[in-house]
């Protein structure tokens, strides 16, 4: 992405991918592997647990495990069709039927002096 006019950086932008990809080059995990690897630890703690306990630790993977799911699953974008103007999309049907001799010669030069077979 362009600068906008009139900013004056001199140092370049340290992004969260950046961060990442500096992160998995080093063999760190990420912290989306954390989020996910702490949410199968307490999902599996609740599954040895009864009762109250048991959901509670249930909820609290849950809560993790839907703060990483957009990384884990990116939702797909939504596509709109529109023809000119925002209106409708024009659709346009041309259908070609073949003489077979049944037409009379000035009906074909009259088709082909309005450009609708070609010579």
């Amino acid at each position: 992405m362009a600068r906008p006019s009139g900013v004056r950086e001199t140092k370049p932008r340290n992004t969260a991918a950046k961060k990442q990809a500096l992160a998995v080059s080093m063999g760190g995990p990420t912290m989306l592997q954390i989020m996910v690897w702490t949410a199968q630890g307490l999902w599996e703690e609740g599954e040895r647990l009864t009762g109250e306990d048991r959901t509670a630790k249930r909820l609290q993977a849950a809560a993790i495990a839907e703060k990483a799911a957009p990384y884990q699953s990116p939702k797909l974008a939504a596509t709109t069709l529109s023809g000119p103007d925002g209106g409708p999309v024009p659709i346009a049907v041309q259908v070609y039927l073949p003489d077979n001799g049944r037409d009379s010669d000035a009906s074909q030069a009259a088709a082909r002096a309005a450009g609708d077979v070609a010579s």
